[in-house]
């Protein structure tokens, strides 16, 4: 097997039965692409080596089973692109690593069942934009990074069960814009460090359910701008900060239930201009350092419910001008 070459190279087949790869190892490319397989496409514990090219191609394939490739191991992208799985895709324990680039490229694609991604360890960006998942997405207690990009780039897929991301360590911006999740989505406890730009993107993301980001750490704040919630928005306990920006942007945000920043920390501003709470708005024992600028900034905000700021300590001004609050503060 030639490295940078082709260890396999299958185009278009037709495979019943299901393609069986547990424990495979290969240097050089592994490629099925355009293949339909009538079954279950088993990689786990597959040993794959094509450094700073692709290890795996499988775009455009389809599987009408499961896609097991738990614990791969990977030096070389992955691909997966527009690949549709019409069961459960697990990739546990995976290790991929790219030294440029995309380790893992899920764009385009569909997985009908849970996508269980716990436990990925990838140094290179995992990119899933424009991807549908029918079932759960799951990359608890995963590592990801790639400084000087998107560690986890999930631009504009539509998630139809919860998207569970507690625990997750990522060196790089985590990108959620324009995405769509049909029920919740949770990043509780999560560490995000981003030196330079904004760490968590989740601008203009609809989210039908609640929105936690209880005890996160994000060194790169948060942008929430024109995100709309159906449920809560939990960033209790959170703490977030950014240099070069604001440490937490909810201007034009939508949250139809309470909004909760009790004991947050933010070391850059808090703003919300124009933004509706639905129902509660609470900062109790929050600790707001504005470097210098207003925070929070509420201009032109509207909050349905109670606004509770016990125990506040703000640095920086508290601009709430022309705010909308239809019970008491």
């Amino acid at each position: 097997m030639n490295l940078g070459g082709s260890a396999l190279n299958l185009k278009g087949p037709k495979i019943t039965g299901g393609a069986f790869g547990e424990g495979l190892t290969a240097t050089g490319e592994v490629a099925v692409v355009n293949a339909h397989i009538d079954g279950a496409l088993v990689l786990t514990a597959a040993k794959l080596r094509n450094r700073g090219r692709q290890a795996l191609r499988l775009e455009g394939t389809v599987v009408s089973g499961s896609a097991f490739p738990d614990k791969l191991q990977a030096f070389g992208q992955v691909s997966t692109v527009g690949v549709r799985v019409g069961g459960a895709l697990l990739l546990r324990g995976a290790k991929l690593s790219r030294r440029y680039g995309t380790a893992l490229d899920m764009d385009g694609g569909m997985v009908a069942g849970d996508a269980i991604l716990d436990g990925l360890v990838a140094a290179g960006t995992v990119s899933a934009v424009n991807t549908h998942f029918g079932g759960q997405l799951s990359l608890e207690r995963a590592k990801l990074s790639d400084r000087h990009g998107h560690a986890l780039d999930l631009y504009g897929p539509e998630l139809a069960r919860d998207t569970c991301l507690t625990n997750l360590t990522a060196a790089g911006a985590i990108r959620f814009a324009n995405a769509h999740f049909l029920t919740d989505l949770s990043m509780s406890e999560a560490s995000l460090t981003r030196p330079r730009g904004v760490a968590l993107d989740i601008q203009s993301t609809r989210v039908d359910g609640n929105a936690s980001f209880y005890n996160m750490t994000a060194n790169g704040g948060a942008d929430c701008s024109r995100a709309v919630i159906g449920g809560q928005l939990n960033f209790s306990c959170a703490t977030l900060s950014r240099s070069d920006g604001h440490a937490l942007d909810l201007e034009g945000i939508f949250v139809k239930g309470t909004a909760f920043l009790n004991e947050i920390q933010t070391t850059g501003e808090v703003r919300a201009p124009v933004a509706h709470f639905g129902q509660q708005l609470q900062f109790t024992g929050a600790v707001l350092h504005g470097t210098g600028k207003t925070s929070p900034e509420l201009y032109g905000a509207e909050i349905t419910g109670d606004t509770i700021f016990n125990a506040v300590e703000a640095v920086g001004e508290v601009r709430a001008v022309n705010v909308h609050i239809r019970r008491r503060t």
